[in-house]
């Protein structure tokens, strides 16, 4: 008689996150989910997205995530709810869960599914908060260090470096992985992503150490370069576009490395736009949504023209590349990817504006200070928010120069001329 017991079925990864209306479970509804599943090694992507029920919605939370920007581009399509709840029950059944917050994320979901489902809750019963995770590796860290150097106050180190309560974004750098970049943040994938980078800095060993010889001598020869200062610059950077404040010392790159990634990163990525902050550190976002940074403290910005032979590279990155013309096609074949906020806009971003004009004899008409054309002016905006306003209007040949970081979104004017709200100079 065999004794052998059967095979168990191995605990699949699911790093998950959920966008929703609200922090209520009973009143606010999950409308974005995204859930990267780890098989054999390889990561596969599932985004489901279910109309909401806004009545009870929380306008913070649908501020946070973009809600109404994002649900009215052009491509955006809602699933059906009882298919998209069906979908994401199999591919949670039996994983174990890993995110920031997924408790939260987990209780969501739990209501999605009690509608349709009498087990609700498929997954593993312990989730895994990255956050919680990365501190442990922090303090792990603290403590190896205190029995080397019999100093205690390396504990007081981390707690200080990591705040209380423990802030997220701040832990995430002091694992080396850079928060999602702003248009990526608060978004189902982009948050996913994130936890992803975050569990394998703390748990999967960086491919230097964990390198044969082989692979050893490849990066010896041309792989490895530190801190972006002896990278070689080969690629054009497009803007580093941000709905947030940016201090007029921050310099917006315009070239950097082919290939970029931290020490803590399981894959190496494309930088789609570069930025230079004060005492020099260089952060570059990537065309996946990651932020890719180097600093003193982190110390393991890695930078190469091309990967060693056999390391990942993030598909995603590849392939926007390619497609906006950064790189050649890894694939031979031709890609097309157009990235937003980088040609000027179709309509004037003057347009509705009541101080982007200048208004010209009679009162009729106005010369628009941002492309130069002459177009009418009228009152609108009804009685909740009146105004005398030029017309929206097609964008003349004379737009003037995008911010780096804002590009044409927030012009304003001052002292007569036009410049970004942020202070950067435009010129027609």
């Amino acid at each position: 008689m065999s004794t052998d017991r059967p095979a168990r079925k191995p605990r699949l990864l699911a790093f998950t996150d959920v966008e929703t209306t609200g922090l209520d479970p009973f009143l606010h509804d999950a409308w974005e989910i995204a859930v990267i599943l780890r098989h054999d090694g390889q990561d596969h992507e599932h985004v489901v997205r279910i109309d909401p029920d806004l009545t009870n919605a929380d306008p913070e939370a649908l501020r946070i995530s973009r809600y109404h920007e994002r649900t009215a581009a052009a491509g955006w399509v809602w699933d059906d709810r009882e298919t998209a709840a069906r979908r994401l029950h199999a591919l949670l059944d039996g994983a174990v869960m890993v995110g920031s917050n997924p408790a939260f994320d987990a209780e969501m979901l739990t209501h999605l599914f009690g509608r349709y489902f009498n087990q609700p809750r498929p997954w593993h019963y312990r989730t895994i908060d990255v956050a919680t995770l990365a501190v442990g590796s922090l303090y792990g860290r603290a403590a190896e260090r205190t029995r080397n150097d019999c100093d205690a106050s390396w504990y007081g180190k981390v707690a200080r470096a990591i705040g209380w309560p423990w802030r997220s974004y701040t832990v995430s750098q002091h694992v080396d992985i850079e928060p999602p970049a702003p248009e990526d943040a608060h978004t189902a994938l982009g948050d996913a992503r994130w936890a992803r980078d975050i569990w394998d800095a703390v748990t999967v060993p960086d491919a230097f150490y964990a390198a044969s010889d082989e692979q050893l001598a490849a990066m010896a020869g041309d792989a490895l370069s530190r801190m972006h200062r002896g990278a070689a610059v080969s690629v054009v950077l497009l803007p580093p576009v941000t709905g947030s404040a940016v201090d007029l010392d921050v310099e917006a790159l315009a070239e950097g490395p082919r290939f970029v990634r931290t020490r803590g990163m399981s894959r190496w990525h494309r930088p789609r736009s570069g930025t230079r902050y004060p005492q020099g550190r260089v952060v570059y976002g990537c065309w996946c949504g990651y932020g890719v940074g180097g600093s003193e403290r982190a110390g393991a910005f890695l930078a190469v023209e091309e990967p060693p032979p056999g390391e990942l590279v993030c598909g995603t990155c590849e392939g926007r590349a390619a497609g906006a013309g950064q790189d050649d096609s890894p694939t031979g074949r031709p890609l097309v990817f157009s990235p937003r906020h980088v040609a000027p806009p179709k309509n004037c971003p003057a347009s509705r504006s009541s101080v982007l004009f200048q208004e010209l004899p009679g009162g009729r008409v106005g010369r628009c200070l941002a492309c130069g054309d002459m177009q009418p002016l009228r009152a609108m905006g009804g009685p909740f928010n009146p105004r005398y306003a030029i017309v929206q209007h097609p964008t003349g040949q004379a737009l003037v120069e995008p911010c780096p970081f804002h590009r044409w979104r927030q012009l304003t004017v001052r002292d007569g001329r036009v410049v970004c709200a942020c202070g950067r100079e435009t010129t027609p």
